[in-house]
């Protein structure tokens, strides 16, 4: 399912420019990583970032991808960009928040009838097969 809100590569160039990122997009409802796990994360010195891209993933996360082909957004029009965003649409948290619920809610929706119709045709398929063979009248064997 594609994300509500698509974000571009973003140009990070150390660790810290990826904390910057997540809280930048934090403005608008995108959180990735508490406060605990971003503190975490810098400390962290099995994980190195050189001139790397966050790139979005699927679900609305992000990973870190050394190559990219073409451009990423720097950290100056990330922020820019998000507060035209704010200034724009002040309650955009709140909207994303009730859009992803009411997606949610769907997405929920239609597995339950999905489950229901499951049900339903294994339910019609023993019958068939019990139809089935109830209509044989020969039954020829070795």
């Amino acid at each position: 399912m594609k994300n509500l809100i698509q974000i571009d590569p973003i140009a990070v160039k150390d660790k810290r420019d990826v904390v910057k990122a997540l809280t930048i997009l934090e403005k608008i409802g995108i959180v990735r990583m508490s406060e605990k796990e971003k503190e975490t994360y810098l400390t962290d010195n099995t994980r190195q970032i050189n001139n790397n891209f966050m790139i979005q993933e699927d679900d609305d996360g992000f990973r870190i991808q050394s190559h990219y082909l073409g451009h990423g957004i720097s950290m100056k029009n990330l922020e820019e960009q998000i507060d035209e965003i704010i200034n724009k649409y002040p309650n955009i948290c709140e909207k994303v928040k009730e859009i992803k619920n009411k997606q949610e809610e769907i997405i929920n929706e239609i597995e339950n009838i999905k489950k229901e119709f499951t049900k339903e045709i294994q339910i019609k398929n023993e019958n068939l097969k019990t139809v089935e063979d109830s209509l044989t009248i020969i039954f020829l064997k070795e």
